[in-house]
């Protein structure tokens, strides 16, 4: 198939070119409205307890957790006043005719509490109250719901209001994320560019990649607008697409056109170096992208959306640069090579001559390999250091805290975090099966069993506030504990913890312990059903990449030992990427730099997304060295040379193409949102770690160590893999006579 397709390019370099810019405006047209298709949620499992619960009480009771709150303050007596509770009562009112609000509660409609009950949305300073409402339909719904009802953030009568809440952080988050894209893309694409050009040595050459990154970006758009139609896809993807579209085009341009001005300095024709580049760098290329891909399918295991449409929009986004590199290089290289590479006036040595050990990376090579043991200890050593702190990860989810300082749903939040007691917010909720609403004895008895529970206190149901100095008698607010279809109960239980807390999540883990029987929802408990459900999964991710790895790395080299030891490179150079994540973006270090608050845990959904990546985008640059070491190495059967020779041909692309990735993905840290710095972070640590410490300095040491070794494979694999289509060499393509 890569023959084909380079074959093609390669007879007909005019028409595809003509192509390829035909298919921008097509592409663009089927990209338009992209944003629109996807969604601004998916981070639950649709199997979690947590998801079933909150169906089953929207279903059942008619109600849910608040998913949107204004926070409203006053600075004119209490909120208990008769001239507040008249304004209250009449913004609840405004807030129950808007369009999508299924339901709103403020300290106005609770009516008269008994002794001994607080009313839980009024501050103790009695300034500040909260009005909560849940937000129908799913999560673009509410977020179209949060989008009209801005307009009653700030002063309204004698309260200012400021919004918050899980819809309102989601709504900020996308328009944040939004903006920061077209701001990042602004950054980056000049200072791509400028590298690009210094790179390239030539505008038409740097003009390649910027062809194939349009192509990859507008077709990965289209494709994410037309499977939107018929799944949850995340609009975060889109970022995502954007950057490594860039990214990958660089690579595999660069791939290409560094072997084309090799044959082209060794006095090769046109056509005969753009053949030889395709055959030889070609099949590397399709080695690369069938590794990314297949690394990023693998989040495909996770039940959740957000993860799985990271998947789906990398498949899309590594076939795309992968097939772009194949057509139009080949192609821009035969109407234009006499200008990409002008022949030399003097042709140096052939591409297989010893002389591809000079420079700086041959030069390193032979260093590193002079002290083979010394370097390799050394650099593990740093690299086993700097992930050390990754041993304290503390997984959880993100809040408004990922948003930055000045962000009204943080404000608001913040409010509520200083003046109300967030767990009266953010109850857990608990389903039990067998007790009815109407059975006054048995839903006491179960109120008084979870009040047991360590860390829980004040259990709400339908027979009223049972708290440790006994039960207080239902009010209308208990009316909600009875069910609108079929029978039934619920409970609410108030933790003494606040929601995004360990200690609260261990509350959680009691309840269940306690009552197998019974489920249990809320926030928290949402919070631990997608930790768990990450953990639960990513034994599967991780086999499926590990096992990726292994097949690709051997059938690339023929080496058993090569296969293990770049899956273990790998692992090491991404436990250096994650201790730094915690470092910054759980204990706080450089966090004032980046803008960033730490929390003291971190989101779990992040750091998977660094792996699949970050793992897909080390074995990119790993095909390419290896990929040269073995095609050396088939040449001369002398390991040695032939890792001079490889790092030689490839460092200097390498690492450029790592340093331009870095420049695409660092557009990420400049976020407002924590969670894409955290992506950005890690990306371009992974990334750098990669091209710098482990390509150019364990990979020549590990290999000088192991000797004939790295080549040795059991009788049946080599058969097996002799039986294979070769991953390094394709086959010849036909050199077609010059046409005038």
């Amino acid at each position: 198939m890569t023959g084909r397709l380079s074959s093609l390019a390669l007879r007909r370099p005019r028409l595809v070119l003509i192509l390829a810019v035909l298919c921008l405006p097509l592409l663009a047209v089927a990209a338009g409205g992209a944003e629109g298709t996807l969604s601004v949620g998916g981070f639950t499992a649709s199997d979690a307890q947590s998801t079933a619960v909150a169906r089953e009480l929207e279903a059942r009771f008619a109600t849910a957790a608040p998913n949107y709150v204004l926070v409203a303050t006053t600075d004119r007596g209490f909120v208990s006043d008769a001239e507040h509770t008249a304004a209250g009562t009449e913004l609840v009112d405004q807030l129950r005719r808007e369009p999508g609000v299924a339901d709103v509660v403020a300290p106005w409609t609770f009516g008269t509490l008994p002794p001994g009950v607080t009313n839980p949305l009024v501050a103790e300073r009695g300034g500040t109250a909260a009005v909560a409402l849940r937000l129908a339909g799913d999560e673009d719904e509410q977020r179209a719901t949060a989008d009209r009802l801005a307009r009653y953030a700030g002063p309204r009568g004698p309260f200012t209001l400021t919004p918050t809440g899980p819809a309102e952080i989601s709504r900020e988050a996308a328009d944040a994320v939004r903006g920061d894209l077209v701001r990042g893309e602004l950054l980056a694409a000049p200072l791509t560019l400028i590298g690009l050009l210094l790179l390239f040595r030539g505008w038409r050459a740097a003009l390649l990649p910027l062809l194939v990154a349009a192509l990859t970006v507008l077709a990965t758009f289209a494709g994410l607008h037309l499977i939107g139609r018929f799944t949850t896809l995340s609009v975060f993807s889109l970022n995502f697409s954007s950057l490594l579209g860039l990214g990958l085009s660089v690579d595999y341009c660069l791939l290409v056109v560094a072997r084309f001005r090799e044959e082209r300095e060794a006095g090769a024709e046109v056509r005969a170096a753009a053949t030889q580049a395709a055959r030889t760098a070609g099949p590397t290329v399709v080695a690369s992208a069938a590794t990314v891909a297949l690394c990023l399918a693998a989040l495909l295991a996770f039940p959740v959306p957000y993860l799985r449409s990271f998947a789906v929009a990398g498949v899309l986004v590594v076939t795309t640069a992968a097939l772009g590199t194949l057509t139009v290089v080949p192609a821009a290289l035969m109407a234009a090579g006499h200008r990409i590479a002008p022949a030399p006036s003097a042709p140096s040595a052939p591409t297989g001559s010893s002389s591809g050990g000079s420079g700086f990376w041959g030069r390193q090579a032979t260093r590193v390999m002079a002290r083979a043991g010394w370097w390799a200890a050394l650099v593990t050593a740093v690299l086993v250091t700097a992930g050390l702190p990754f041993l304290r990860f503390d997984a959880s989810r993100i809040d408004d805290r990922a948003l930055p300082a000045g962000a009204a749903a943080r404000v608001g939040a913040d409010e509520l975090r200083a003046s109300l007691n967030p767990a009266e917010l953010s109850p857990l909720t608990v389903l039990v099966p067998g007790i009815e609403a109407g059975d006054t004895e048995a839903v006491e008895a179960f109120s008084r069993d979870l009040l047991a529970v360590d860390g829980v206190r004040r259990v709400d149901s339908a027979a009223g506030f049972t708290t440790p100095a006994g039960t207080i008698p239902p009010t209308r607010y208990n009316e909600r504990f009875r069910p609108t279809i079929g029978g039934g109960t619920w409970f609410s239980v108030v933790s003494v913890h606040g929601p995004e807390t360990a200690a609260a999540e261990d509350v959680v883990r009691s309840i269940r312990a306690r009552h197998p029987e019974a489920r249990v929802g809320g926030t928290t408990a949402a919070v631990l059903d997608a930790v768990d459900t990450v953990t639960d999964r990513l034994p599967v991710a991780a086999g499926l990449i590990a096992a990726t790895t292994l097949v690709l790395l051997f059938a690339l080299t023929g080496g058993v030992l090569l296969a293990v030891k770049g899956l273990a490179l790998n692992l090491l150079s991404l436990t250096c990427t994650f201790g730094v994540l915690v470092l910054v973006f759980q204990d706080g270090h450089l966090g004032s730099l980046l803008g960033v608050t730490a929390t003291g845990r971190i989101d779990v959904f992040t750091p998977v997304l660094v792996f699949c990546i970050a793992f897909g985008l080390s074995m990119d640059y790993q095909v390419f060295l290896l990929a040269r070491i073995t095609e050396s190495h088939r040449r001369t059967g002398d390991t040695a040379s032939a890792v001079v020779e490889g790092l030689a041909r490839t460092g200097r692309t390498v690492t450029a193409a790592a340093g331009l990735l870095a420049v695409a993905v660092t557009a990420l840290t400049l976020s407002r949102v924590a969670t894409a710095k955290m992506l950005g972070v890690g990306l371009t640590v992974a990334v750098l770690v990669d091209a710098f410490a482990v390509r150019a300095t364990l990979v020549p040491a590990l290999m000088r160590l192991a000797g004939r070794a790295n080549w040795w494979a059991p009788a049946p694999l080599a058969a097996a893999r002799r039986r294979l289509p070769s991953l390094q060499h394709g086959s010849p393509l036909p050199l077609t006579p010059e046409r005038s």
